[in-house]
């Protein structure tokens, strides 16, 4: 089998040795990979695998590097995040590297798996990372809740303004309009119709 360096894994222990690999990712076109290809080539990699793709993006070329890594490999990064979708994703990832007997690396925060201390640290940025999230989640819903005690409304725009809601209703309930015709004469179904009506009531009491 040949992996992503274009050499033989049969033949890696040995006559080739075990592999230190690269990998870079930037998330837009419009950046380049220069100072992590630099500061990568400067940690003896033997390969580098180049990436552009959000982490909201699939990634083929990380997710095809790690199934090709063997035992006493090294991935190298340049920086904790350019390997891990989310935290949790990153955390998984270099668990399962660790279980796999690969080493890894990243070079900004002098985080190597191979020792103590680099473990250590590895988990102290992760919990700090996971906890900054946490935080800015608890922010996010708290300021959603104000904004709906407040009658802000969150998420897509409404179907019906309010004016158009209380026509509806008035077409229904005074006039005798049935609800899927009223519905129909807005454009809209007859269950989101009757959902406006019923929040509007809702909120007017």
């Amino acid at each position: 089998m040949t992996d992503l360096c274009g050499v033989a894994r049969s033949k890696r222990v040995g006559e080739y040795g075990l592999m230190k690999i690269g990998y870079a990712r930037v998330s837009t076109e419009d950046q380049n990979t220069a100072a992590q290809m630099d500061d990568l080539r400067a940690a003896g990699c033997d390969r580098i695998v180049e990436e552009k793709g959000s982490t909201r993006d699939p990634l083929p070329l990380r997710d095809a590097l790690l199934a090709e890594l063997g035992a006493g490999d090294q991935l190298i990064v340049w920086r904790l995040d350019r390997l891990g979708r989310t935290t949790r994703d990153l955390v998984n990832t270099i668990a399962e590297l660790k279980e796999r007997g690969i080493r890894f690396t990243s070079l900004r925060e002098s985080i190597d798996t191979d020792t103590a201390g680099g473990r250590m640290l590895f988990h102290v940025t992760s919990a700090i990372a996971e906890y900054e999230r946490d935080i800015l989640s608890e922010r996010t819903r708290a300021g959603m809740a104000a904004k709906r005690k407040a009658g802000v409304h969150i998420g897509r725009p409404r179907a019906l303004t309010p004016q158009q809601v209380e026509l509806a209703a008035r077409m229904i309930e005074e006039q005798g309009n049935s609800l899927r015709s009223v519905a129909a004469g807005f454009k809209v179904s007859h269950s989101t119709l009757r959902a406006a009506i019923e929040r509007q009531k809702e909120t007017a009491g």
